[in-house]
């Protein structure tokens, strides 16, 4: 199947020969996207399908809310192709011509269409671009998604599931009134960072975000239980010891811990001396999680409601 968008009016048409024609409706959303294979590649997002003819687009079909996915086409510029192509001629949208009044002898009219096929180039990646991140989006807003499903359908075209890559949801809210104001403004600092670098920077990146703001916390929140100021300058690994064993928050404890354990697995000689692997993404998306559960675990953690 192509698909062409109108350049004037953004309206969108369908065949499935290469002069799409026919009008789509209801009017679908579709997106900018782009493989994200290293964090420079958020910083090269287009500003525009317009100015970027080599841009891959995503039409979505269905939208979960309560899974966070998303299914729908991909589809990738046509080689060769003008953007816009001003030689197509459409039948007439009901949005825009709804009795045919500006039409020619064949019940068509020109319009400036940019013309899409199906993404065939994401099946060339490894694996057929399974469990690869997709930006959707342009330069001034974008949004990160999993690929978690690849299939062609009978009409050729390339279907996605995608699954939100967002920390948003994942990451609680601060309950500020709980949190004594010497250090509210360097918690929420801290827990924006984890959000802001989420499924944007490296595992190793995502983790050591998640294990300073987990320090952050964890020894804040002992100084306001005991009132040590020596809990405001020890380590990670030392904290979860203390909350486990002079506060009972096994839980928190664990979970810091954990986080510990996987930023020392992001440095090679660790790697080296203990045979394991860097974090993965899964890794990190965890971390994300972990740092989650502390919050609550520790009673600072807003209500979502």
């Amino acid at each position: 199947m192509f698909l062409g968008i109108d350049d004037n009016t953004g309206l969108v048409y369908e065949n499935v020969g290469s002069t799409p024609d026919r009008p789509v409706l209801p009017i679908p959303m579709v997106s900018q996207a782009r493989l994200v294979r290293e964090r420079g590649d958020w910083d090269g997002l287009p500003a525009s399908y317009r100015g970027a003819p080599l841009t891959w687009l995503f039409r979505e079909d269905a939208f979960d809310a309560v899974t966070r996915t998303r299914r729908g086409r991909l589809y990738q510029a046509m080689s060769g192709k003008g953007y816009p192509d001003h030689s197509i001629r459409v039948m007439p949208h009901p949005f825009e011509d709804p009795g045919g009044r500006n039409t020619g002898q064949d019940g068509k009219l020109a319009r400036p269409l940019n013309v899409y096929a199906a993404g065939t180039q994401l099946l060339e990646e490894p694996g057929r671009g399974l469990g690869a991140t997709l930006a959707l989006g342009n330069n001034r807003s974008a949004s990160a998604w999993r690929i978690v499903d690849v299939e062609i359908t009978v009409s050729d075209d390339v279907m996605l599931v995608l699954r939100s890559l967002s920390a948003f949801g994942l990451m609680p809210p601060l309950d500020a009134a709980r949190i004594d104001p010497r250090f509210r403004d360097e918690v929420a600092r801290a827990t924006r960072k984890v959000v802001d670098s989420a499924f944007r920077e490296s595992p190793v990146a995502v983790v050591d975000c998640c294990r300073d703001a987990t320090t952050v916390i964890a020894s804040r929140w002992l100084w306001q239980e005991t009132g040590n100021e020596g809990f405001l300058r020890k380590e990670l690994a030392p904290l979860s010891e203390a909350l486990a064993t002079e506060r009972k928050k096994f839980v928190a404890a664990n979970a810091a811990r954990t986080i510990a354990i996987l930023h020392s697995r992001g440095k090679s000689n660790e790697q080296v001396a203990k045979g394991v692997d860097p974090p993965s993404e899964d890794d990190a998306e965890f971390a994300v999680r972990a740092i989650a559960l502390v919050l609550r675990e520790l009673g600072w953690a807003a209500s979502w409601s």
